[in-house]
């Protein structure tokens, strides 16, 4: 969730009310989209991830399409844990983390992903997706650079 207002930018309700329409669009055919994936691909063999960045809504992803958001997704990139309970987490190109005031903000592209027993990708679940919506919702915040915003995932 992005946890800057700017007043410059949302001077009215008629204009917060379209952000929030835009965000509750995005949400409700994502979740629409995996719902669809659920039930046209199950006992496809093939895991499915999310993936989301500056410039890329949280979508759903198949494997193939890991190396074209996050290059070398599945060789060197770096992990993080989003669930205490589940093996669920993302990966990461570390040279895309930037350093402020002690923390780390993620300003890259991330393919979140699931862990099955053997270690090994499995697809995402519906609970999953939901866990990732939360963690986004408290990771998220805008750094502000002038009049320029930069959205990033705090890692710390």
């Amino acid at each position: 969730m992005n946890n800057t207002i700017d007043f410059n930018t949302a001077k009215t309700i008629g204009t917060m009310s379209k952000k929030i329409d835009h965000i509750d669009d995005t949400v409700s055919s994502f979740f629409s989209f995996m719902h669809m994936v659920m039930q046209n691909e199950l006992g496809n063999a093939e895991p499915y991830f999310a993936a989301t960045s500056p410039v890329l809504d949280l979508t759903v992803i198949r494997p193939d399409d890991a190396p074209h958001i996050l290059p070398c997704f599945d060789e060197a990139d770096e992990g993080i844990s989003i669930s205490e309970d589940e093996p669920l987490g993302f990966r990461y190109n570390p040279k895309q983390v930037i350093k402020l005031m002690g923390k780390r903000y993620l300003v890259g592209p991330v393919i979140f992903h699931r862990f099955d027993d053997d270690g090994n990708f499995a697809s995402l679940t519906m609970s999953d997706m939901y866990a990732i919506q939360k963690y986004l919702e408290s990771s998220s915040v805008t750094l502000m650079i002038d009049r320029d915003k930069l959205t990033c995932i705090c890692i710390d």
